[in-house]
Formats: C-alpha cells, structure tokens, sequence
C-alpha cells in the first residue's frame, strides 16, 4: 500500500498536466518499472509499481519516468502495459508513452543478471561501468545523455543519448 502517496501524486501530475506554461512531464523515483532484473526485493516490486502508477503516468502525459534502485543504466523506448509503443513512424498514429530509464551507476555495478520479461523494452543498457545522467530539456525536446567516468579519472564517455520530442 502507498499510502497518501498515490493521492499526493495524482494531484501534482493534474497540476502538471493542466499547466499550459509546462512543456514536460518528468517523474523521478526510487524504484523502476521496467527492466532486465530477474529477481528484486520485495519480490515483484517493479509488477507492483507498474499496477499502481503507470495508469498515472498514461492519465496524465508522463514524457520521461528516471528511477534508479538497481546499479547499472538502462533504458526503454516509450512503453506502456508491457509492450513498445507506437512511435508514429510509417504513418501509424503515435501512442503518447514514457520512456523508461533506470539511473543507478553512480559508484556501484551490479552488473547484468539475466534477461527477465522486459528486456525486449530496452533499447540501451550500461551494466559493468558507473556514471552519471545529465538531461537538457527544451520546449521542443528532452535530451538525456549517460556519462561513463573512470574512477580516478577525468575521462568521460557518453554510452547512450535519447530524445523525447513532442
């Protein structure tokens, strides 16, 4: 049960949503809801999650969902219940979806543990190397781009970038 959460969230994302000054919908949380990892704690946490706050999400025009608790970097194309969203790429009409990114390698790598239900999601995954995110948003796009870094160094790479365009 999440309490006072949900109600605390449905109402920020109507605010959200309502606000013709605001040309994005970002939701930054702990847990994911989509990813390769088999087994988490409590068991089915991401299923739970999806439950609870994807229908959020799609109600209210979420672009970009960041989540983090698993170390590594990974991310989908937009999805919703399970499945890639249409794209609106040769003609077909395009489904109004998150992008889902889980942004937890800073310091730490689990490294890959196995290829659960989701990995046909991801489009980009990091597992044995830690970074950091960085997002530039405009009001044309959201641009995220994952930074490599070597310990000890100043060396940086970027190992995935995406948009998000209207």
């Amino acid at each position: 049960d999440f309490g006072d959460q949900l109600t605390w969230l449905r109402s920020e994302l109507a605010r959200a949503s309502d606000d013709p000054s605001l040309d994005w919908i970002i939701v930054v949380g702990h847990r994911q809801l989509y990813g390769t990892k088999l087994f988490d704690f409590p068991p089915l946490t991401p299923y739970v999650m999806r439950h609870y706050f994807e229908p959020l999400f799609l109600e209210f025009g979420v672009d970009l969902y960041i989540g983090a608790h698993i170390h590594y970097y990974e991310r989908t194309g937009p999805v919703k219940h399970g499945r890639k969203c249409r794209t609106g790429a040769n003609g077909e009409e395009r489904e109004k979806c998150p992008v889902h990114v889980i942004n937890g390698a800073a310091g730490n790598c689990e490294g890959p543990e196995g290829r659960g239900l989701d990995h046909r999601l991801v489009e980009s995954g990091v597992y044995n190397e830690v970074g950091y995110g960085k997002v530039d948003v405009t009001p044309e796009a959201i641009r995220f781009s994952f930074i490599t870094t070597e310990t000890g160094s100043d060396l940086e790479h970027v190992a995935d970038t995406f948009e998000v365009r209207k």
